[in-house]
């Protein structure tokens, strides 16, 4: 509750010494803004980038699809503003996977897309070890549908492009 979160704050250090308590909430948040780093400060957006897609992974526990499809919505613009393109691709990844339970099949292939365009940005050695497998199985079963009938092996050809012949054998480990 809040007696936890008070006691985190009084125990919290800002960069100049004080508690984090005794900086107003307003301050905190707009230096977490992506406008605040478009001017080149960057403190917290990382962290903000983390909390966005943990806020995606408890609506996805939770079944709140199309909440959860906001959520990596807004991590993949922190993604960007950070330009850390192994987070571009699993936010989008998994907006499309939301977009995709949600029941909003041509959301989900957009972002599908969209995520296998910047794993195009992504050395080798890096895709082999991102969820770029799991992009590539659930783009195929959205490509199983009848809105992407025939797209099956165009998607498999662009996997096989990123990742070779073998992508399907890569370990995806928990991804969703």
């Amino acid at each position: 509750g809040t007696a936890g979160a008070s006691a985190f704050g009084h125990a919290a250090r800002t960069e100049a010494g004080a508690t984090a308590a005794s900086v107003p909430a307003g301050a905190i948040v707009s230096r977490c803004d992506p406008r605040t780093h478009a001017r080149g400060e960057s403190f917290g957006l990382g962290l903000r980038l983390d909390a966005v897609l943990a806020q995606g992974a408890c609506c996805i526990a939770a079944g709140a699809f199309a909440l959860g499809a906001e959520r990596y919505d807004a991590a993949a613009a922190l993604a960007d503003a950070l330009e850390d393109t192994r987070m571009r691709l699993e936010s989008r990844r998994m907006a499309s996977y939301c977009y995709e339970h949600a029941g909003n099949g041509i959301r989900a292939w957009a972002l599908g897309i969209a995520a296998l365009g910047v794993a195009e940005q992504l050395d080798a050695d890096a895709r082999r070890t991102s969820t770029l497998p799991a992009l590539g199985v659930a783009m195929l079963r959205l490509a199983a549908t009848p809105r992407h009938a025939g797209l099956a092996p165009v998607i498999e050809a662009r996997m096989v492009a990123l990742l070779g012949p073998s992508w399907r054998e890569l370990d995806v480990q928990d991804a969703a």
